[in-house]
């Protein structure tokens, strides 16, 4: 699944160099202003957090291919989740701010090939990113730097199925996206297994959180749920 870009609104006001091993996105008052949502590129689950010198309220994940994505200058006390929570492509982690060292708000997104959060193992975002339908490109961007775009069907969500409900009971027929991780072996223990559905996040790629009264079980698609009677 590609990555999309962390804010609705592209505008890019620092691009990645030797000496800036990122890029930072800008805002606009036509487009929700100078604290709009910061979205997690790619689904994973949250790696650390910390406040930095310069880079501010920072918030890292860990996706599910292994890379690492952070994301800086985030406004304080705005994280929508803790370490160790799952997100998804899409899912709102902060609001975009001015901590650290800044001349003004945005929001500082950096890509590591792995874990191993060194400057030396950062790589360009740019060519990882790709815009859809959703996005409001600026025009300035647009004629200076080669956005990638995903098609429609690629950047649909066909994961939700409306006959699903809050409350609804169902049984677990495939593979989920954990609360915290994902192994084999916890997903072939609930095959089979009954439960709940406790919420159902749209726009997400495992839109139905599933529980019963001791807790959530996992994250999951429409086609691994079985609605019973």
């Amino acid at each position: 699944m590609n990555n999309i870009f962390p804010t609705k609104y592209i505008k890019i006001t620092n691009n990645y160099s030797s000496s800036h091993k990122g890029i930072d996105f800008g805002w606009s008052s036509s487009y929700g202003g100078s604290n709009v949502s910061v979205f997690s590129i790619n689904d994973g689950v949250v790696y650390k957090t910390e406040i930095q010198k310069k880079g501010g309220y920072c918030m890292y994940i860990k996706h599910d291919n292994g890379m690492v994505s952070l994301y800086a200058h985030l406004k304080k006390n705005s994280y929508k989740f803790k370490v160790g929570d799952r997100v998804n492509r899409g899912s709102v982690i902060a609001n975009m701010g001015g901590t650290g060292v800044v001349t003004g708000n945005h929001v500082h997104l950096s890509l590591y090939k792995n874990t191993n959060l060194n400057d030396s193992n950062k790589v360009n975002p740019l060519p990882y990113l790709y815009a859809n339908d959703s996005n409001i490109i600026n025009s300035s961007t647009k004629a200076k730097y080669k956005i990638n775009y995903e098609s429609n069907q690629q950047s649909s969500n066909n994961n939700t199925d409306n006959s699903l409900k809050v409350g609804d009971k169902v049984q677990i027929i495939g593979n989920y996206a954990s609360s915290s991780t994902s192994t084999k072996a916890v997903n072939k223990k609930l095959i089979g297994a009954t439960r709940y559905i406790l919420k159902i996040y749209q726009g997400r790629n495992y839109p139905y959180q599933v529980g019963n009264t001791t807790g959530v079980s996992g994250y999951f698609k429409a086609n691994s749920l079985k609605k019973l009677s």
